[in-house]
């Protein structure tokens, strides 16, 4: 994969639009080594990482942000994301290992079963620990592509695309991202040429193959997809994953265990306790 760990933000000279693409490799592999399942599951949790990071990246706040998905009778019970605009994503998956064994490798598992009946996807912002930002997302579509874009249909009210190009074999994954810029200050016939442009951005977009996503240098890609409305690069960052746990952090965890309750765990365990960090499995001895 070229360019492989890295996201970049562009926008067009001849075109009221704006967007990401990223391409995670080296980043993905480490996530799925710890939590590889079955490759129905590893896509959703490749769509998710690659959402969350373009998502962090666009949060206009310096923040930590997260995607949280929890089901009460899905294969996932919870998946959370989190990532900055550094480049720094961590990720906890949890499943409900009695029902996955009941379903071979094979199987492609419908979206519906992977997070049940009843589930919800949040999306949070966090700095220095207090929450700036809060939604809920729709988990009634067929992909975690779907889901985010109805939501920034109905939430943010502005039109986007986005396509998320993942393979559960090479775990590896791409995400392409466009939002339309508003111009309120736009005629009826400027906004839409506005509207048009989007519209062939978007059907550009859609010709985008795996193949292209993965080896192609993103110079080439953009320009391939869009040289039409002169693109422009602006940035790159490099991606990686980076657990954000620390000996402090564990020592606040302990904290809220009350002091009776901590001594009765020492007491059991020669005089330690062991604090396991949810998303990289480090283990901290207090």
């Amino acid at each position: 994969m070229k360019n492989k760990d890295s996201l970049i933000s562009f926008g067009f000279k001849n075109a009221f639009a704006r967007g990401k693409m990223a391409k995670l490799s080296n980043v993905t592999k480490d996530i799925l080594k710890r939590y590889h399942s079955h490759k129905s599951i590893d896509k959703v949790l490749l769509d998710s990482v690659a959402l969350t990071i373009v998502l962090a990246n666009d949060f206009k706040i310096e923040s930590d942000f997260k995607y949280q998905i929890e089901t009460e009778d899905g294969l996932i019970k919870t998946l959370v994301c989190d990532a900055n605009q550094k480049g720094d994503i961590r990720v906890y998956l949890s499943l409900d290992k009695d029902k996955l064994s009941k379903y071979s490798q094979e199987e492609d598992l419908p979206f519906a079963e992977i997070f049940g009946e009843k589930s919800n996807c949040t999306l949070f912002a966090d700095y220095n620990l207090k929450k700036i930002y809060r939604d809920i997302l729709p988990m009634s579509y067929s992909s975690i592509e779907e889901n985010a874009m109805q939501w920034f249909d109905a939430s943010q009210q502005i039109q986007n695309k986005i396509r998320i190009l993942s393979n559960s074999e090479t775990w590896e994954t791409s995400i392409l991202f466009l939002q339309i810029i508003p111009n309120i200050y736009a005629k009826e016939e400027e906004l839409e040429k506005i509207n048009d442009d989007f519209a062939t951005l978007i059907s550009h977009s859609n010709t985008l193959t795996e193949q292209e996503a993965y080896y192609e240098d993103y110079d080439k890609i953009i320009h391939s997809l869009y040289h039409e409305f002169v693109p422009v690069i602006y940035s790159s960052t490099n991606l990686q994953y980076k657990c954000k746990c620390s000996q402090d952090k564990m020592t606040t965890v302990l904290s809220v265990i009350p002091e009776q309750e901590q001594k009765e765990i020492r007491a059991e365990n020669n005089g330690t306790i062991e604090i396991v960090c949810d998303f990289c499995g480090a283990i901290y001895k207090m």
